[in-house]
């Protein structure tokens, strides 16, 4: 069976639906699930493969420092240091907001790294 066949099936058995069926559920043969799960696996092992050229690298780490200087520069306007804990801390969800840069970065990293990000 070829990869093109089970996606057809696959295709077919999420547009349409069986008597009885939800809206949201659907059947599918073991056989199409663990031949897509194959073809998954081995383009999964080909993309961590390929050696990025280093014009992308460059560009990967020029997009992290990017956000990061975005972090800092929030931090710095907006951060204030608790004096009796020593823990920065920002208004409202600004926490969070710096949180959510720092993950970017580190995604953004892991794409150089072919590292799945966290």
């Amino acid at each position: 069976m070829n990869f093109a066949e089970t996606l057809k099936r696959l295709d077919a058995v999420v547009t349409g639906r069986q008597p009885g069926e939800q809206a949201e559920t659907c059947r599918v043969r073991r056989q199409d699930l663990r031949e897509l799960l194959h073809h998954f696996r081995r383009l999964d092992t080909e993309v961590r493969q390929i050696q990025a050229p280093p014009q992308l690298l460059t560009g990967i780490e020029l997009a992290a420092r990017f956000v990061e200087k975005r972090r800092d520069d929030y931090v710095q306007e907006h951060g204030s240091t608790d004096p009796e804990t020593g823990t920065v801390e920002f208004p409202g969800y600004g926490d969070e907001y710096v949180g959510e840069l720092d993950e970017i970065i580190e995604g953004i990293r892991a794409l150089a790294s072919k590292e799945e990000p966290k």
